[in-house]
């Protein structure tokens, strides 16, 4: 989505590769066989590479010297993000319960150590926040989706 967003913002077009994850790409951008991706920032410390831009809504800590895509002019702000699901109309108390736990685990020292260590921050939503946003994403995609000419499956 992300690339799809840049080649909207810049008209630069660019030729979508697909790969089987991270690894693989990194493996073709140290290669030289790509030049340019987007992915999870811890990467780039990772395998030595130089960030050019975040999509983030304001610099990162551990690139305090990589301006944002809005601060480039274009206003891009994308972010991977996983959430928790359950089926329509699993009953308010077991959503309560469900939300609880997931509350308690987000902010456990064990959770928290291990996204400090993948530079991952944690926001953590609750359920109605969780709504709001997700659709918010969905029909940001789907615009994008569309503009590009494709159609979600």
């Amino acid at each position: 989505m992300a690339g799809i967003g840049f080649q909207e913002a810049t008209k630069v077009k660019l030729k979508h590769i697909p790969f089987k994850g991270s690894a693989a790409v990194v493996q073709a951008m140290l290669a030289g066989t790509v030049e340019v991706f987007s992915d999870q920032p811890n990467l780039v410390g990772r395998y030595n590479m130089t960030p050019l831009a975040v999509y983030s809504a304001k610099r990162l800590p551990e690139f305090k010297d990589t301006p944002t895509m809005k601060e480039l002019g274009f206003d891009l702000q994308f972010s991977i993000w996983n959430g928790m699901f359950a089926p329509k109309g699993t009953p308010a108390p077991v959503m309560a319960k469900l939300e609880a736990a997931c509350k308690t685990t987000m902010h456990s020292s064990t959770v928290v150590d291990l996204f400090d260590k993948q530079k991952q921050p944690i926001h953590y939503l609750g359920s109605k926040a969780m709504r709001a946003f997700v659709g918010s994403e969905f029909k940001k995609a789907s615009g994008l989706l569309a503009k590009a000419g494709l159609e979600p499956k």
